[in-house]
């Protein structure tokens, strides 16, 4: 019916198409007004059924460009990978944070001695919030004795409430 009524001459669009010289020029005008007609009937089709708003993933702003996009900006996007990591590797960073802990208070009594070693009561270490169940390695030596090392600082348990800190020595 369309094409009927631009070929008479009833279209208020292409109402003097009968008139043009030439048949390349009539099929010209045809091919404008499919292309014409294509578009109000894709943007028709989009009008009636609304694509879904969607939202951030991690502040929940409403998003505005492609369809595919998940977060505002880098901001967003940085910060929710950082919080997946975070809850990844939880258990990682608790033993990580005891860790740092451990080497910081052998570090704070090696501070005190000139030498390389010094002799702490055990009850002195956990008043400073030392854990003796984390460390990053053992060494054992030609005698026997266990130290128990956090990084570069051991601890060596002589008795009950004596405990020998020792620091590495780099070579």
């Amino acid at each position: 019916m369309r094409l009927n009524c631009v070929l008479t001459g009833n279209s208020p669009l292409f109402y003097n198409v009968m008139n043009f010289n030439s048949k390349k020029k009539l099929k010209i005008s045809l091919y404008v007004y499919l292309l014409f007609s294509t578009f109000v009937m894709l943007i028709y089709t989009c009008m009636k059924n609304k694509l879904p708003v969607k939202n951030c993933e991690y502040c929940d702003a409403q998003l505005k460009g492609r369809v595919d996009k998940r977060f505002c900006d880098y901001m967003c996007r940085s910060g929710f990978n950082n919080q997946m990591r975070r809850e990844r590797c939880k258990e990682v960073l608790h033993i990580n944070a005891v860790l740092r802990s451990n080497r910081q208070i052998l570090n704070a009594i090696m501070q005190n001695t000139t030498d390389r070693k010094s002799a702490v009561s055990i009850t002195k270490l956990l008043d400073l919030g030392f854990n003796f169940k984390y460390f990053t390695h053992i060494y054992k030596n030609k005698n026997g004795q266990v130290y128990h090392f956090c990084y570069e600082f051991g601890f060596l348990k002589l008795d009950t409430d004596k405990c020998l800190v020792v620091a590495r020595i780099d070579n």
